[in-house]
């Protein structure tokens, strides 16, 4: 549906019950009045911007869900438990402001990249660590992050980790630094850090921001 029209659009709680092959919806300000009893299985690609529910129908199944992008939404959780999504790849819900809990991540094996950027999160499940393939995880602008689990240290793909503008995070987790492959961590400016990356060099870029940032290790001249 056309963003530019003017309005959101009125959509029935059984609007998609009889789209059982439905695979691309893209969707913009809606209202629901009776909520939402049903989306399709057969979904791929699923982007509801402004989606105004607390959660998705706990009938949908995203096993066939390649992308998943819900921002400026009302979402308080995204689903109860763990939901086979072996295809997601993404998934973004920046900017829902309700949203204070991240999924259970356990489902969702093959997901590169993580976008919460500007939620309420108090937390990051630790299931986020059993996410292998995950190369971006964007966190800046959550606010009430006082933490990461220490799971995050075994991502073993990680390429780019921002906590910019996290102002309750004090420190990163130990042995965030042995990731190999991380190449970017944005602005971690007075946050308590330590280098152990004993593999390869940090590259400058990989700690853009480090500004007033408790530095550890006897290793620090590894960072060019």
């Amino acid at each position: 549906m056309d963003p530019d029209e003017q309005g959101a659009v009125q959509v029935n709680a059984k609007s998609f019950s009889m789209m059982n092959k439905l695979r691309y919806l893209k969707l913009y300000d809606t209202n629901l009045p009776n909520g939402l009893e049903y989306l399709p299985n057969s979904l791929r690609f699923l982007v509801w911007h402004n989606f105004p529910l607390k959660t998705l129908p706990s009938s949908f199944c995203p096993e066939h869900l390649v992308e998943l992008r819900m921002i400026f939404s009302r979402l308080e959780h995204l689903w109860k438990g763990i939901k086979h999504s072996y295809n997601l790849k993404i998934l973004e819900l920046s900017n829902s402001p309700n949203l204070v809990e991240t999924p259970d991540f356990r489902g969702m094996p093959n997901l590169e990249r993580l976008i919460l950027e500007f939620c309420n999160l108090y937390e990051v499940d630790q299931s986020v660590g059993t996410l292998e393939r995950l190369k971006v995880m964007n966190l800046s602008g959550c606010q009430n992050l006082a933490r990461l689990p220490r799971s995050v240290s075994g991502l073993k793909s990680l390429e780019d980790l921002d906590v910019s503008f996290c102002l309750r995070l004090e420190k990163l987790p130990e042995g965030l630094g042995h990731v190999e492959s991380l190449e970017r961590l944005d602005n971690i400016s007075e946050l308590e850090f330590s280098f152990e990356h004993k593999h390869k060099p940090m590259r400058e870029e990989m700690i853009s921001g480090i500004g007033m940032c408790l530095v550890y290790e006897e290793d620090v001249e590894a960072v060019i």
